[in-house]
Parts: structure tokens; sequence; C-alpha cells
């Protein structure tokens, strides 16, 4: 019996090639390294809507692609359904929503400041220099300088720490004993102190880098406060 029928839901793609522990350790295999490919599509995957009512796999029509799809992805389909398979007629990807327009520029010229790289807690060559840090704080912040250098560091609004702030040093006689080689101690405290005087001053935005304390999954979550 076919049904008319519209809906919006979330895409799920079943992929044949994806690598998966579970399925390993179902197998009875273990956890192998598997061969690196290019792409994990195969000709067997499968697309799957899915909504608050459950999951129901789909028969694309027309230029709907499985290869084009990827898990996560909103969609609103037009179609019937057909022995428990939807079959796509229309389809229509989610826009972007309503964008609330930015406020007039007041004609003066506004800066958004970079840094990274500053590998807090390093020891030997790949030290921080903690003068070089202080001073760029109190450029930010306004209070060096000479009359151009104030009113440059004025128009900074914004400044985006972008990663790596923080570096691991060999663990203390402590930290060995609770099973770690590795501290971020002091690096998170240095940093914890910058910000403190960044942040008083100006906008800050951190992202996490390769040497920060953050899980390499992406998008990466924000440090922990």
């Amino acid at each position: 019996m076919c049904r008319f029928s519209q809906v919006i839901a979330t895409i799920f793609k079943t992929m044949k090639l994806k690598p998966s522990i579970l399925r390993d350790y179902k197998d009875g295999a273990g956890v192998e390294v598997e061969e690196q490919l290019e792409n994990y599509c195969h000709e067997e995957d499968i697309l799957i809507f899915e909504d608050s009512s459950g999951r129901i796999p789909m028969k694309p029509t027309g230029t709907l692609l499985v290869d084009d799809c990827v898990t996560g992805t909103l969609i609103a389909l037009l179609g019937t359904s057909k022995d428990g398979e939807f079959i796509v007629d229309e389809f229509c990807w989610a826009g972007m929503a309503p964008q609330m327009p930015l406020p007039a520029a007041a004609g003066e010229d506004k800066f958004v400041a970079l840094v990274s790289g500053l590998s807090l807690g390093a020891e030997g060559d790949g030290a921080s220099n903690a003068l070089s840090l202080q001073m760029m704080i109190d450029y930010l912040a306004g209070h060096l300088g000479g009359s151009q250098d104030l009113a440059h560091a004025a128009a900074v609004v914004r400044v985006i720490v972008a990663g790596n702030s923080i570096e691991k040093r060999a663990a203390t006689e402590e930290s060995r004993k609770k099973g770690s080689a590795t501290d971020i101690t002091q690096g998170a405290q240095d940093l914890d102190l910058a910000l403190l005087q960044l942040c008083a001053a100006v906008p800050v935005d951190m992202m996490p880098g390769e040497t920060d304390p953050s899980q390499f999954m992406m998008p990466q979550q924000p440090l922990h406060r």
C-alpha cells in the first residue's frame, strides 16, 4: 500500500566500509588497524531518515544520490512510503537560518587580533617568553606605547587565541605517583593568569590546538572553564 507524505527529518547513512570497533569485537576479530581508504563510500550504502517516530529506509530517486549525503544532515522529503521504504520524489536541504543584519560601521577601522602558539608551561627551547606575553597583554589592554599605539590598540575589538596555548612538560614526582607521565598544571595556571588580564580589557575567544587539553574528534570541544 502506498501513502503520499511529506517529512522533515535527519539523514542517517549506513556505511559498509566505515570502521567499527564494536563490529570487530562482535565478529571476534578484536581491535585491528584497518587499511586506510581514500573514502568509505560503497555501492551498498543505505540512506535512512529518522525523526521522533523512528527510522525508515529511503530509496533515492532523481538527483538525490547516496554518495552526496552524510549522517546528521537535515532534509525535507516528498514521496511515498511502500513496504516499509520511503520512495523519494522531491527533496529540499535545510537552508541558512535568518540572519540579523550587522550594525552599521561607525566609519573607523576595527581589528581582530589573532594569537597562537603561546606554549605556556613548555621547557627548554620551546619555553614561552613571559616578558613578550606580558607586553602583548599590556599593549592590547592599552597600557603600553605612545598615543598612536594606544589608538591602534583601542581599535582591537576582539582577540582570538587560536590554539597551542599550553605545552606539556615532564611530570613531577607527585604527578608520576598519580600515574601521569606529563603535566600541564604550570601551563594551565600561566594561561589562566594571562586570560584574567586580557579578558578584563577585550573580548577573547579560545580555540583548542594540538597541544591543548582537548580531544581530537572534530569538532573539538571548548577548553574547560
